[in-house]
Order: structure tokens, then sequence, then C-alpha cells
């Protein structure tokens, strides 16, 4: 078959929505149940959207949720199109992308990093609260440029298996998925922020959920991402201890000083001599 090949397009009902139930049964299975029905990747690309001008891509209406839930819309496409992606990502490949980024490809496969072979790019889920897929984060592995695709919001990047935890101790934050993927490999619970200081209501709503005992943030070693270490931490210290902490100075980010040779002890011992932040009664002490 050519792989210039696209199926003839048919029409979709008008309010065609995935059913969660059929999605959780095929959870795992796309490429079974792809093979099976003997669909081309390229035709399932395109009913996803993922392929210029085959299908539109639709963001469902905000509704109305009650406070303890994602502060975002959820779009049940991009759990489909992240679940796809993520098949897409041969073990090969996940070992080179692991190799590039200094990073192991347990952590990468925690954060259900995948391969989109439309846009050519690592796909990086971004998630909600609850773990809901909310958007995706494309990183192009020859050039590094970073964009989303196409009607994503902003989200968090942390490995599902978090929210089983019960009660975990300390959680670190940090900018950006390569720099979390970099402290889960080195053993620490960790969750990544899309920008200095973003999705400050989603994160405070995961801790929330997970009832975690600390955060440590880890702040990127420049003005910018200090400054939004510190934004971040006034928010969240309402309803958790904080510790900020900075890599070495020299060292840009975290991915950088795992790289550089620091491992989980090192990490801890920075994190337990940080100045720890709460509120009480409304006043930070």
């Amino acid at each position: 078959m050519s792989k210039h090949y696209h199926p003839r397009r048919k029409p979709y009902p008008k309010h065609f929505t995935p059913l969660p139930e059929l999605m959780a049964m095929a959870r795992g299975r796309w490429v079974e149940i792809m093979t099976a029905a003997g669909i081309p990747e390229d035709a399932l690309a395109g009913w996803l959207g993922v392929i210029p001008g085959y299908r539109s891509w639709h963001v469902a209406p905000a509704v109305s949720s009650p406070p303890v839930q994602s502060p975002v819309v959820v779009n049940p496409q991009f759990a489909l199109m992240a679940e796809v992606m993520t098949c897409n990502m041969r073990p090969g490949w996940l070992a080179k992308a692991a190799t590039m980024l200094g990073v192991t490809s347990e952590a990468l496969a925690r954060l259900s990093v995948g391969w989109s072979p439309v846009h050519r790019a690592v796909s990086w889920p971004m998630r909600d609260d609850s773990g809901q897929v909310v958007g995706i984060r494309l990183r192009c592995p020859v050039t590094s440029r970073k964009w989303a695709v196409t009607g994503s919001s902003a989200g968090l990047f942390y490995g599902v298996d978090l929210l089983g935890v019960e009660r975990p101790g300390r959680v670190y934050v940090a900018e950006g998925p390569t720099d979390s993927a970099a402290l889960l490999s080195v053993g620490l619970d960790a969750v990544g922020v899309p920008s200095a200081g973003g999705c400050r209501d989603l994160l405070l709503a995961l801790l929330r959920r997970i009832d975690a005992a600390e955060v440590v943030i880890v702040a990127d070693g420049d003005g910018p991402g200090m400054r939004g270490a510190v934004t971040l931490g006034v928010t969240l210290r309402s309803v958790v201890p904080v510790r900020i902490i900075n890599p070495p100075q020299g060292v840009k980010d975290a991915r950088a000083w795992v790289v550089g040779g620091a491992d989980a002890l090192v990490i801890e011992a920075t994190a337990e001599r940080a100045l720890v932040q709460h509120e009480v009664n409304g006043g930070a002490i």
C-alpha cells in the first residue's frame, strides 16, 4: 500500500463522541484493534484529526463541575489520541529518546510518552488532577522545538500511578515534562507544570486529591524560573507545606542537574536544607 494512501472520507454522526466505557475496554489494545479491523495507521490518524484537512478538531464546550474536579474542560478525544501515540512509540525509539534526554525509559513510560508520525515529534500527554488527558505537548527530536496539538489545554505532566499512592510523602514539582522525567528517573515522585508558575489551580487540585504531605518546587536556574516558583509556592502553601530549591549555580534546570550526576540523595539533602513555607490561620510562617 502506498504511504500516501488515504481512505475515502465517510460521514460521521453529527454529535459523535467516544464512549468512556468503550475507551476503558480498549485501553492498551489499540494496535490489536487496528490490526483486527484492517485499519491503516494513517486512516486512524486522520479520524483523530492529526492529519490536517481530514477531520477537524472540535473542543467540547465548558460545563460546570464541583470544585474538587479539574478546572479545565476534558475532551475525551485527547485520551484516544494520546493512547494511539503511546502505542506508536516502539521500545527501541523510547530507549533512544531516553538516552538523548539523559533520563530513563521507565520514566518516559510512566509519563506515557509517545510518537506522532504526522507531526514527526515526541508526544507528552498533559493531564488534569484526575489523570484525564487535556492536551498533548509535542517536541521535535531534531530541533527541540516545542508546541502542542491544536485544541490542547495546558495541563500537568505526571504518571497516573501517582494517583494510586496512599498519601505520598514528598512530591517534587518541576518546570516542563523533561524535568519531571529526570526527577522520576532518580526515584522521586514528580509532577511537571507546563511553564514557570503555570497551572497553579490544576496543581492545587491534584495535591488536594492525593493529599501530599509536602511539596518541593525545583526552580529553574534563572530569574523567570525562580519568580514562577515563588508564585507557585504562594498558591500551594495554603494546603501543603512547600519548599523551594534551586539546582547549583550554573546548572540550568532539574534535568541538567540529574544529567550532571545528582541522584535522589543529593536532591533530597538539598530539599531538607530549604525553608518550609506554610500557612496557619491565613498567615504565612
